[in-house]
């Protein structure tokens, strides 16, 4: 519902905060894909912050390794991936997994109690099939606000 929000209000500059911290990774691969495809079909900056450096590396030109508020490195993906380290990737990808899936039992939580609140999208099937499904579910919600 976040992303038809967006589309709605039309910015300059899309940010997007943790845009998949709370579904596995078929489905993130997805929604990536699809705010990846809206910006240049718009013409507009994407901003992502993602705790999947995989992730990052992925689906995007240019990645920015932040913590602890300081800039830890600005690099291309090629030379992110050689220049931190698996060892060092690893290990923001374990955090990571840990965060989504405290984040991910909250949404079921949500959803259980107030399933219209929480849109659930299977994700064990193609990337193909959950993108198409992620599309209709914003064009609903495009279409009824």
């Amino acid at each position: 519902m976040a992303i038809a929000r967006v589309l709605v209000q039309d910015p300059d500059v899309i940010l997007a905060d943790e845009p998949v911290s709370a579904v596995d990774p078929t489905l993130a691969q997805a929604i990536v894909a699809l705010l990846r495809d809206l910006s240049a079909a718009s013409r507009k900056t994407l901003l992502v912050n993602l705790h999947s450096v995989e992730l990052a590396l992925a689906h995007f030109p240019r990645i920015v390794g932040i913590r602890d508020g300081r800039m830890l490195f600005d690099l291309p993906p090629a030379a992110g991936f050689r220049r931190i380290g698996r060892r060092r990737l690893d290990h923001f990808e374990r955090e990571s997994l840990a965060f989504h899936r405290r984040v991910r039992r909250g949404y079921l939580e949500i959803h259980r109690a107030e399933p219209k609140r929480v849109r659930l999208v299977r994700a064990d099937r193609p990337v193909a099939a959950v993108a198409a499904e992620v599309r209709a579910i914003v064009a609903d919600f495009l279409r009824h606000a």
